[in-house]
């Protein structure tokens, strides 16, 4: 084996252990352990939980794409998505449209 293809295979090596330790860091150190929907009556908790996948992570999480997701729901006037690094709980706080016949 030559010394060029050593290094080749050596650098391909470090590479891949730094990208698990990245990732085994990223999803184990920062899960999202709970969603919690404030200011909501009529839009369902369970649609935030949808539009969160299964094994997130609080430095991979997309705010903007969240809150997007929440306010294409026609009873969300808008929304905010506020993280607690220490809990692990995403808080979603949901404004919600007034009804017209109220």
């Amino acid at each position: 084996m030559t010394s060029h293809l050593r290094s080749i295979l050596i650098s391909m090596l470090v590479a891949l252990v730094t990208t698990a330790a990245v990732v085994v860091v990223t999803y184990l150190s920062f899960p999202v352990t709970g969603i919690r929907v404030e200011g909501a009556t009529m839009y369902p908790e369970s649609d935030a939980w949808d539009a969160v996948s299964e094994h997130a992570s609080l430095l991979t999480l997309n705010e903007e794409k969240l809150e997007r997701r929440v306010e294409a729901n026609p009873w969300v006037q808008g929304a905010e998505v506020l993280e607690d690094s220490e809990s692990g709980i995403v808080t979603v706080e949901v404004e919600e449209r007034r009804p017209v016949l109220d």
